[in-house]
Parts: C-alpha cells; sequence; structure tokens
C-alpha cells in the first residue's frame, strides 16, 4: 500500500528535503514595520509576511506590495500595546475594549468576544486585503489568539476553507495540551499548513531561529520573525522595538543565510503552499462535478480571480457546509470539557438583526455566545443563564462588568452541569 505524499512531495520535493519559510508578522502594524518587513522579503532572507489588516499602517503596506511579495493576512483580535490602538474595521461590539480598540490581552478577549462577530470581522479583514489588491497567500492568526480555542478554532477553518488558503498551525502543542485535535481537525479538511512551526515568540529572535535552523528536519518548517526599521517611530511605539530592529539586522545577515545553504534547505513561500491546496481540491471536483470550477490549469490556482476565482470560493464555501456540523460538534465538545465544572459569573443577552443570543462568562476567561437551541448548555436548569435570558437588552446590562449585567448576587452563581455526552 502506498503511502500518503508528504507536503514535500505535493510541492515537488523528495520528502527527505528540507523546506523553509521565513515568514514576517506585523506588517502594517506601523511604518516602521513596512519599511522592516519589505527589506527583509526584498533583500533578505525572508520569504514570505502577513499583513495586519485593522493596523493603522495597513493601507500604506497594502499600497507598497507588488505581485512577487508573498502576503497573507495576519487575522487581528488584539491591540497588544497600552499607547499604540486600533480596533475591527467591523466596528464588532464584543471585539472592543474599555480602553478604545481591540482587547490588549487575549483573556480580555476570550472573556468577551462574540464568534460570530469574530467571524464577520475577520472575513471582512481578509475581504479587504483583497479589496486592495494584495494577492493573499495565506492565513496566520496575531497572538495564536484563534488557533488553540475551540471556540474560535472553528472560525479559523470555516476561513480557509472558504477562501482556500492555508494556514499557520504550531505543531510543539500535542491536540492533548490543546484540548482537541487541531491538526487532525484542518487535515480532515484538506487545509494544508506546515509540518513544523513552533508558536513561542519573543522580541530579538537571533538565538531561537539559528537554533530551528540547526536542527530543521524534512518537510516544510515556518520560522517566523518581526522585523522593523530603526526609527523614532518604532523606539517610542514599545520596549520591545529592540527585538524587532535586531530581527531585520538578523533578516538581512549572512550568517542567516548561510545557515539556510549549510543545513541545505530550500527557500519556499506561503504561495507554494496554496498552489497546492488548491489544485488538489481541482483534482477531487473534475469537470464534470457540480462544484468544479470551470478551469484548473495552474495559472489558475494562484489567483483568486478570472474563471476560476469565484467558481473555487464557492466549491470551498459548499465542501465546508457539508462537513462544518461534525467539526463544529467535536469544537462544543472540547469547548465544553474546557468548561467543565467551571463556575459561571456573569451574563448578556443581546439581539442583533432580529437573532435573539446569550453570552455566559465563564470563569473570567471566556465568552461563549449561545443561540437558544444551542445544545452545549440548557439555560432553563442554571439560574445564572436563566436571569441572563428574561433581562432586557438595555446598555447597563451590555456592560463587561458581571455587576452589571443583570445577573442576580453571589448566591445565584451555577455550576454548569453536563448537558450532552
Amino acid at each position: 500500500m502506498t503511502a500518503d505524499p508528504t507536503l514535500a512531495e505535493r510541492l515537488g520535493y523528495d520528502r527527505e528535503t528540507r523546506l523553509v519559510i521565513i515568514s514576517c508578522d506585523d506588517l502594517g502594524l506601523s511604518h516602521a514595520a513596512n519599511l522592516g518587513v519589505y527589506q527583509a522579503l526584498r533583500e533578505g532572507c525572508a520569504t514570505a509576511a502577513s499583513l495586519m489588516v485593522p493596523a493603522p499602517w495597513a493601507a500604506h503596506a497594502a499600497a507598497q506590495a507588488t505581485p512577487d511579495d508573498d502576503l497573507g493576512v495576519h487575522l487581528t483580535l488584539n491591540a497588544e500595546h497600552a499607547l499604540y490602538r486600533w480596533g475591527p474595521i467591523t466596528q464588532a461590539p464584543s471585539l472592543l475594549s474599555g480602553e478604545g480598540g481591540f482587547p490588549r490581552t487575549l483573556e480580555d478577549l476570550w472573556e468577551h468576544a462574540d464568534h460570530r462577530e469574530v467571524l464577520r470581522e475577520l472575513r471582512a479583514q481578509v475581504e479587504r486585503a483583497y479589496a486592495w489588491g494584495i494577492d493573499v497567500t495565506h492565513l496566520a492568526p496575531h497572538l495564536s489568539a484563534i488557533t488553540l480555542r475551540p471556540e474560535f478554532f472553528d472560525v479559523y477553518l470555516d476561513l480557509a476553507v472558504e477562501f482556500s488558503l492555508p494556514i499557520r498551525l504550531p505543531s510543539t502543542i500535542t491536540a492533548e495540551q490543546a484540548g482537541f485535535p487541531f491538526r487532525e481537525l484542518a487535515a480532515e479538511e484538506d487545509v494544508v499548513f506546515p509540518d513544523h512551526f513552533d508558536h513561542d515568540w519573543r522580541a530579538g529572535s537571533t538565538e531561537r531561529v539559528l537554533t530551528a535552523i540547526d536542527q530543521l528536519e524534512p518537510g516544510v518548517t515556518e520560522i517566523h520573525i518581526q522585523p522593523a526599521a530603526d526609527t523614532p517611530e518604532v523606539r517610542a511605539m514599545t520596549d520591545d522595538s529592540a527585538g524587532w530592529i535586531a530581527d531585520l539586522d538578523l533578516a538581512l545577515s549572512r550568517e542567516l543565510c548561510a545557515g539556510l545553504e549549510e543545513r541545505k534547505a530550500v527557500s519556499i513561500g506561503y504561495r507554494e503552499l496554496r498552489n497546492a491546496m488548491r489544485a488538489a481540491r481541482c483534482a477531487r471536483h473534475p469537470r464534470s462535478s457540480r462544484r468544479a470550477p470551470t478551469s484548473c490549469r495552474p495559472d489558475d490556482v494562484s489567483d483568486r480571480g478570472g474563471e476560476f476565482g469565484q467558481r473555487l470560493v464557492d466549491a470551498a464555501r459548499l465542501q465546508g457546509r457539508k462537513n462544518r456540523p461534525t467539526r463544529t460538534r467535536r469544537l462544543e465538545d472540547a469547548a465544553h470539557e474546557r468548561h467543565r465544572g467551571v463556575e459561571v459569573t456573569g451574563g448578556h443577552v443581546g439581539g442583533r438583526n432580529g437573532e435573539h443570543h446569550i453570552g455566559i462568562i465563564v470563569a473570567r476567561h471566556s465568552f461563549v455566545f449561545l443561540g437558544d437551541d444551542d445544545p452545549v448548555l440548557d439555560a432553563a436548569a442554571h439560574p445564572v443563564l436563566a436571569a441572563a435570558r428574561s433581562t432586557p437588552d438595555t446598555p447597563a446590562n451590555s456592560s463587561r462588568s458581571p455587576s452589571s449585567a443583570g445577573i442576580g448576587p453571589a448566591s445565584e452563581r451555577a455550576r454548569i452541569q453536563s448537558s450532552h455526552g
């Protein structure tokens, strides 16, 4: 029995070949980031970058892009800097912090984010990148915000399937540690991702990057950096700026390029992964298929436009709708296990476009929005949720503070009980 081809083999290489993506995060964050990322791509060893669409300098970054630049979307739900802010392009209420813009921390994001508003916001970010003329090659979450939370991973895969784009997934976290089989779920959707990626990051990457290159394994490895030019702007933004400046020096250094050569590594970008993913989709849906794109020529799989574009997106959406119920239930189960036995400390009722929903703050670490028929929790069985469902949707109970969310005193707090297997 013939083994399934490895990702390297799907890209046209031997399975023992070491392929490396040197990717630059946070394009669009600042003018210094734009200067540094493009210099790393065009003069250094970097091979891909991801654009923070909501960030203040994103439009400038898009205006500077060329067709040869391998650019993805850095799906952004956080603004982590104390004195430098940006926010959702959809103005989604659950994605705004009390100090303006996105939440600064992941914990704050997870506590309040409505997954439907997350999907709407991140889809808008991808669509805006396309509208700016970017030939989007991949998706990569900022701060890994939606990667390892089952409530939001569903959104991540929805977008990957919808736009037929490869994604970044960590290889240094196991399914057991994450609480759900995130890599398996992506593979089941035929979403492509690098074989190896260490999501750990800290400002100043030289030691980490050179160690990763020295320890390269066969297959596709992504190594990320955050280069920025040395300017007064970036030094005023954060104490991390020295590390970003060092990342640009590293990307331009002979040491990095020599390290790749010594390991006989082949430098690639995400565009190769995207083309392989789209070619496989074409092979699965031949012309006779109702879901087949009108053309699957090699040139077409590298472009969202032309004959290929909308048909492939439509086919991806149909496949996503077919697979989504099983995948979503598995992620709901994982989220339920994560929240099993933790204390419900607050709630919120609201409605948009005639859609009634209820949100719960679970142990102040996650905010889960549930429809009236949601199978995860039975609101009627829990005093907190029942109180929230019966409370009018007013500005007061839309507050982030549990004490002003229309919820009773501490004696009314409920413990979540299992409501489905």
